[in-house]
């Protein structure tokens, strides 16, 4: 996806900073090929509060694990993000 895409999409959707989202992304450590015996899957979602203001360079997402207490903030480039949608 590209910065242009990513921000029409936002607009299209009405999603502004700290709105909560899912980041569909390209799993970086997928392997394509008969035998994936890490059985990694193709992409990954990650759930949390929108970071990114127009004209940044890089999308943040303020996500929190359940199992273990604790916020993380991840950071995502544009071609890595294959589709934004609002959370519930």
């Amino acid at each position: 996806m590209t910065k242009k895409i990513f921000e029409k999409i936002l607009k299209e959707n009405n999603i502004t900073w700290n709105d909560l989202v899912t980041l569909t992304v390209v799993n970086p450590k997928y392997v394509k090929n008969i035998f994936n015996w890490s059985r990694q899957p193709k992409v990954l979602h990650f759930y949390g509060a929108l970071g990114y203001h127009k004209n940044d360079n890089s999308v943040s997402l303020m996500s929190y694990d359940e199992n273990i207490g604790k916020s993380y903030e991840l950071y995502f480039s544009f071609e890595e993000i294959i589709g934004i949608k609002r959370g519930e």
